[in-house]
């Protein structure tokens, strides 16, 4: 029961109510940020070993969140109002 509580439905009503309130873009970046961070975590909490490719593949999807945050928004033509 303690699985489906933590585990399933506390994050799902979380995401939830971020969803509700957050901007599509901004809310896709953080669920973009939960494998990174799930790594790093196992690596510092758990002692978990992380091969070479996993880091590369973290380090590649903090790359990619990087270059969508600080890509400028296209500009906005008159038909797109």
């Amino acid at each position: 029961m303690a699985l489906v509580v933590v585990a399933t439905l506390v994050p799902n009503m979380l995401n939830t109510w971020a969803s509700s309130r957050l901007h599509p873009t901004l809310n896709a970046i953080v669920g973009m940020l939960t494998p990174p961070l799930t790594g790093v975590l196992g690596w510092l909490w758990l002692g978990e070993s992380l091969a070479g490719l996993q880091w590369f593949g973290m380090i590649l999807t903090l790359v990619g969140i990087g270059v969508s945050v600080l890509r400028p928004a296209p500009a906005r033509t008159g038909r797109d109002r």
